[in-house]
């Protein structure tokens, strides 16, 4: 679980800790962070546990999905808070908590709450990619997921949350897909990555 990477940089801690527009730490926000118990990797589990229990299944997104009462948010342009408020039409008034991109937004949040440096990391499948260069445009839907890289004891983590295995060896996006696209390129390691990459 642990990486064999370069020393962290005191720059790319504070970017691993600066609220980003769509993962401001909210009242909502912190006092989740706050409920989830442990420190570091433990804290680290819970959180991607709390999302793997109330992430929807694909079935009842369906289900909301023809509620010709319910209007089904943007995915892609709510914030953690947004993504972490009741939905009435879930039981128990759950979170509508869908897809990778919702539980990066979320899980990062909760990190930076924690004080524990995370970088949002949004990758594209390489098959994707190959489609896109010979089509020669975008093409939906796109095809790709949302990791999170932590820095716990001033080592980096590659986080996968809500899944069963959530904590990965650093950067093993190879596994999923491969590593091409970034939401937030600032960060120099990342860079790195990239370029190796392509």
């Amino acid at each position: 679980m642990t990486n064999s990477k370069p020393e962290t940089t005191s720059d790319e801690i504070t970017l691993g800790l600066t609220e980003g527009e769509q993962t401001k730490v909210t009242e909502r926000i912190q006092k989740l962070a706050d409920s989830l118990t442990g420190d570091g990797l433990e804290f680290l589990m819970n959180a991607s546990e709390y999302l793997q229990r109330n992430s929807v299944s694909n079935g009842t997104e369906q289900k909301l999905r023809s509620d010709k009462s319910f209007v089904f948010p943007d995915l892609f342009e709510r914030t953690a808070d947004e993504i972490l408020q009741p939905c009435p039409k879930l039981k128990d008034n759950k979170p509508l908590i869908k897809g990778c991109t919702d539980r990066g937004k979320v899980f990062r949040a909760l990190c930076v709450a924690k004080g524990i440096p995370a970088v949002f990391v949004d990758t594209l499948d390489a098959n994707y990619l190959e489609a896109i260069k010979s089509a020669g445009q975008i093409i939906e839907p796109k095809r790709g997921h949302v990791f999170i890289d932590v820095c716990v004891d001033g080592e980096w983590h590659t986080v996968n949350p809500g899944f069963n295995e959530p904590i990965l060896q650093y950067s093993n996006y190879w596994s999923w897909s491969r590593f091409s696209r970034l939401r937030l390129p600032q960060y120099p390691r990342i860079q790195k990555l990239v370029a190796k990459s392509t």
